[in-house]
């Protein structure tokens, strides 16, 4: 669990990099990414970056490569909007929860279609 300052930075983390990617980053590879949280570490030296792709056709591999290659962009990006001493390091990684729930979904939803009518209604 972070503490409230951490968790502070932590939104205005992902408000801010979600911001950048739209507006500012010129890489086709990152337009159609979603930042799903941000856990920043005790000393507010290292950030972890969890993002997730919209469109299931895109290579995570790539909009990885492209997120990482733009790293330094977002950082030096993110000292210019941040009243902070030090912009943390920044690492991406890939978030499966909302792939995941889509795939609980899908079976829920198969589940649902093979349930036989309700017989009650018969008598």
């Amino acid at each position: 669990m972070q503490s409230g300052r951490m968790a502070r930075v932590s939104e205005l983390m992902i408000s801010e990099i979600s911001a950048i990617l739209l507006r500012r980053v010129k890489d086709p590879r990152v337009k159609h990414v979603t930042i799903s949280g941000v856990k920043v570490a005790k000393d507010l030296r290292q950030a972890t970056v969890y993002f997730t792709i919209l469109i299931d056709e895109i290579d995570r591999k790539d909009v990885l490569t492209g997120l990482n290659r733009a790293a330094g962009f977002i950082r030096r990006e993110l000292f210019d909007r941040l009243s902070l001493k030090t912009i943390p390091h920044l690492t991406f990684k890939f978030d499966p929860s909302i792939e995941y729930s889509a795939h609980i979904e899908e079976i829920l939803h198969s589940l649902k279609e093979e349930t036989p009518e309700d017989e009650t209604e018969e008598s």
